[in-house]
């Protein structure tokens, strides 16, 4: 029973290590940040802007591929397609991908870059170390941080609290001119989870950066388009702009009709960049090893060993008394043995051999298993049909033919009786 207690103590104990080293832990649901999906209900997803566009009859597609199938599903002729890309990237796309995503955008289609420059949702966080590479990659334009929060500021909020650091911050977007995008939109109020820093942005090409609206209360650009030969990106300093929690607050929702209204040609399609940010059609392994099922199975497997381990496996060998092969049933299990591996015909030969051998050792000869069928047929016991029978063997044996061996042997043992 110790042996037992012990092997499942050490059998735990190794599961528990490799489980806590190397299997990827899940997050209950309400514990992860609501991400960017467009199937995503909490105050960070795009379900709501999913379901308007259900209701008003215009194209919405989940996309959970790679950019470099954009051309084959999205293509056309003409484009007319707008894909809405959330930055930053949960599941950063390749350099391949990002250059096949620049020629679907100059073939004719439009990039909209939703950026949390301006604003912190809670799933950035993670990997907003990133992001001002992942705008210059994905859009050519160089964000430069124009204003942080101050040293001074940040530890008077620290005084003041977590909950005041944590505070959700709100910001105001107006429109700079006149442009079609902005056509009915006064302001759009952008609530952030936490406080962010101000950007601006710059191209290192001719290309032309057109700053549209800003921040209210500053000079700070909120909204830059460019052109990229035939299609257009339009970039947007702030992530959750058009998310459940902000789309219906100010002009949220009359901008982003403006922008499909400008850019989508018929049969065009807004495309939501899901599979950048986890939702994927093709293999995952973040997500398989993330997948509660897979954990309940694996427990299920562990309960079922440790169950067999401790109830039905012997875990010793009970000892069992030793006894010694009697003589005969060792000569029959040799016999057996060699009766299995030994063909008659050579077994024949070396019972000849050896009853040869036998002779020629007697007569002071060496022992190359020659006949010696003279002195054989000399002797007074021995009868002379039996050296013929002896020599019919013989015979038999020089011929290739079947040799009886039990005749050979009875043979045998009688002639060795006679010469004794």
């Amino acid at each position: 029973m110790k042996d037992r207690l012990i092997t499942v103590g050490l059998a735990i104990a190794a599961l528990a290590i490799v489980y806590a080293l190397f299997i990827p832990k899940p997050q209950r649901a309400e514990e992860e940040p609501s991400r960017p999906l467009s199937t995503e209900g909490r105050s960070g997803g795009y379900q709501v802007l999913w379901q308007w566009l259900a209701s008003e009859h215009i194209g919405e597609v989940a996309s959970r591929s790679r950019y470099d199938v954009l051309a084959r599903r999205f293509g056309g002729g003409e484009g007319g397609n707008v894909l809405l890309a959330s930055l930053p990237y949960e599941n950063a796309p390749n350099p391949t991908e990002t250059a096949e995503l620049q020629k679907w955008v100059q073939s004719g289609n439009t990039l909209l870059v939703l950026a949390a420059l301006d604003d912190t949702p809670a799933w950035s966080l993670a990997y907003g170390d990133r992001l001002v590479d992942e705008v210059k990659q994905l859009t050519g334009m160089k964000a430069t941080e124009e204003k942080q929060i101050s040293e001074k500021n940040r530890m008077a909020e620290l005084r003041n609290g977590v909950s005041t650091l944590m505070a959700d911050r709100s910001s105001v977007i107006e429109p700079r001119g006149v442009h079609p995008l902005l056509a009915g939109v006064r302001s759009v109020t952008v609530t952030s989870e936490f406080p962010s820093s101000r950007w601006k942005g710059s191209i290192g090409d001719d290309a032309a950066l057109l700053d549209i609206a800003s921040v209210q209360g500053s000079d700070d650009t909120a909204i830059w388009l460019m052109r990229k030969d035939a299609g257009q990106v339009i970039v947007i300093g702030f992530a959750g702009i058009f998310n459940n929690r902000n789309i219906a607050t100010g002009d949220a929702g009359r901008l982003i009709s403006n922008v499909l209204g400008w850019c989508l040609r018929p049969g065009g399609s807004l495309i939501f960049d899901d599979a950048h940010h986890g939702a994927v059609d093709y293999y995952d392994a973040k997500a398989f090893f993330a997948d509660p099922r897979l954990h309940r199975t694996l427990l299920w497997l562990v309960a079922l060993w440790l169950v067999f381990v401790f109830g039905i496996q012997r875990l010793r060998i009970h000892p069992q008394t030793w006894h010694a092969a009697d003589i005969t049933s060792f000569i029959a299990t040799s016999g057996e043995f060699l009766a299995s591996v030994v063909t008659p015909r050579v077994a024949a030969a070396r019972l000849l051999a050896n009853f040869f051998n036998g002779i020629r050792r007697r007569l002071n000869l060496p022992e190359n298993g020659s006949a010696e069928w003279q002195w054989l047929a000399s002797q007074p016991k021995v009868l002379n049909g039996e050296v013929q029978a002896l020599r019919n063997f013989q015979a038999q044996l020089d011929a290739g033919k079947r040799v009886s061996v039990v005749g050979l042997h009875t043979l045998i043992c009688q002639l060795r009786e006679k010469l004794t």
